[in-house]
């Protein structure tokens, strides 16, 4: 693989792995970095570039989906409130969510 394969692979890997698919975009960033030690600065910025586009193309997903769906915001507030789906055990899934994995 050649090194700018090697970078037009990281960014693809990373715009994805912030997007739809979840991956290993830090795996792609280690074999290039093993691959071309030389490569650093511009792999860790097209790495950073890509997870960027990737968080914003996610983000303008999030915030398109009510509009062209016509949700009004009172169902997506109600709906999204944990006392509405769990009643009564609403505090204790929350206290959940916040542990750590392991």
């Amino acid at each position: 693989m050649t090194e700018s394969t090697s970078l037009v692979s990281l960014f693809i890997s990373s715009f994805l792995a912030a997007t739809l698919l979840p991956g290993g975009s830090e795996i792609v960033l280690v074999s290039v970095l093993k691959l071309y030690p030389e490569l650093f600065w511009p792999a860790l910025l097209l790495g950073t570039l890509g997870n960027t586009l990737g968080g914003m193309v996610s983000f303008g997903m999030g915030w398109l989906l009510p509009q062209t769906h016509k949700l009004k915001h009172e169902k997506i507030q109600h709906y999204g409130t944990p006392h509405y789906c769990l009643p009564g055990f609403h505090y204790w899934v929350m206290r959940y969510v916040l542990l750590p994995d392991g």
